[in-house]
């Protein structure tokens, strides 16, 4: 394995992705790219303004964490569906393995529309990790 795609919304579930993607890395010796995604259905002009301001936030949070646990790492952020633009980077970045952070539980909304993991899962072809608070949930995707 020698490129992970680690996702975060900077949310302390994210951070338990983030923290597992970059030992997993650093164990391995792979690279990694951290993705964070505005999502693009919120009104434009605050767009570029949440991407600055992830980018600095996710250039602490990388910094302090590879002070811990060193790996080869970049970071994007992007705007865009986030489910697609997540696909695409793990795409471009040709990822052997995506780290994705369990989102908030919504089971009444869920049942109703796809999870960010399940519409990553129907369009991309990366196996995936899921995070959760304590114990880690693997979920292959494979086409």
């Amino acid at each position: 394995m020698d490129r992970i795609l680690i996702t975060t919304d900077l949310s302390a579930r994210s951070t338990h992705a983030l923290t597992r993607g970059f030992t997993l890395a650093s164990s391995l010796g792979a690279r990694v790219r951290v993705v964070s995604v505005v999502d693009d259905a919120i009104p434009e002009p605050l767009v570029a303004g949440l991407v600055a301001d992830m980018t600095k936030e996710l250039r602490r949070e990388t910094a302090a964490l590879a002070s811990e646990v060193p790996c080869n790492y970049e970071i994007q952020v992007s705007s865009g569906d986030v489910s697609e633009e997540i696909v695409k980077q793990a795409a471009n970045f040709d990822a052997d393995l995506i780290v994705l952070g369990l989102h908030r539980d919504r089971a009444v909304i869920d049942s109703f529309r796809e999870t960010t993991k399940e519409r990553i899962g129907r369009l991309g072809h990366n196996p995936a990790l899921m995070m959760r608070m304590s114990f880690i949930t693997c979920v292959l995707i494979s086409r």
